[in-house]
């Protein structure tokens, strides 16, 4: 058991390892400028609901298809009004860099938005509406068209391809956390109920330790006893043998002495006959 719960804990630590790293991609990925950064620390300020990255959630299998048709929009700020957005801007100094923002209420409710997607603000959808997966990426399409391994990605009047690997973006690096998160929770729940048996075995190993010593000392006595019963025995056996042969000599002298008596009786009647005469 322990070298399984050694095995669980060394495989905690890779996870964990593997998480820091992820952790740090992600920071790295969305490489926020110096005006986002300056805006999201000072989000409620603003009237900023998030960064768009942070606010979309969709299946793992999709998160780089959304990478690349928003691209750096990822990293757009969500907020309420244009005004908003102008106070924000007039607040940020002059070498902030670029920064992009989303005004939801410029936003329609989006239809036609694909069954993955999820947000935690409806209207973000209409980004993605209309977006297609389709084989036949050389008819034009309303809006965006996909092909089905999502390397190529067609919109009126441009097209993109995708060749090789390319690097994750925030969305999948997201993913992979919360893949790694779970797993790590279930280790750990592993873990935590691997070390309750152990300390539980390791009670009834010291609780049956403590059994045997008890029955050792219990042996040990009754070993102790046994030797002096032994002892008392082999003198009381050789008191018995002494008292046999006492017993045997003074047999021996009784009987002597009424062999005496015996003939002492008959010397008298003798005596007496002899007087009667």
């Amino acid at each position: 058991m322990r070298d399984e719960l050694s095995k669980f804990l060394q495989k905690k630590s890779g996870i964990q390892g593997r998480l820091q790293q992820l952790e740090s991609a992600i920071i790295d990925e969305k490489n926020m400028g110096k005006g986002t950064q300056i805006l999201t620390q000072n989000a409620d300020e603003y009237n900023i609901r998030g960064i768009l990255a942070d606010m979309l959630n969709v299946p793992a299998q999709y998160s780089q298809i959304l990478e690349r048709v928003l691209d750096n929009k990822l990293n757009y700020l969500i907020i309420d009004t244009i005004d908003d957005a102008l106070d924000a801007i007039n607040e940020i100094p002059d070498d902030a860099g670029e920064v992009g923002f989303i005004i939801l209420d410029e936003l329609d409710e989006p239809e036609n938005v694909p069954d993955w997607f999820s947000a935690s603000e409806n209207r973000l959808g209409k980004l993605v509406a209309e977006i297609s997966q389709t084989e036949n990426i050389r008819e034009r399409p309303n809006s965006i068209a996909i092909n089905p391994d999502g390397s190529i990605i067609r919109q009126s009047g441009e097209i993109r391809v995708f060749k090789g690997d390319s690097s994750p973006g925030a969305l999948t690096i997201r993913n992979q956390i919360e893949q790694f998160q779970k797993e790590l929770d279930s280790i750990e729940n592993i873990i935590t109920k691997r070390q309750t048996e152990l300390e539980k075995s390791t009670a009834e190993y010291n609780h049956q330790n403590e059994n045997i010593s008890r029955l050792e000392k219990e042996c040990s006595d009754l070993s102790s006893q046994l030797s002096q019963a032994r002892n008392e025995r082999a003198k009381l056996s050789a008191r018995i043998e002494h008292f046999q042969q006492n017993y045997e000599g003074s047999e021996k002298l009784y009987n002597d002495l009424q062999s005496q008596i015996e003939e002492r009786k008959q010397d008298i009647l003798e005596w007496n006959e002899e007087l009667n005469k």
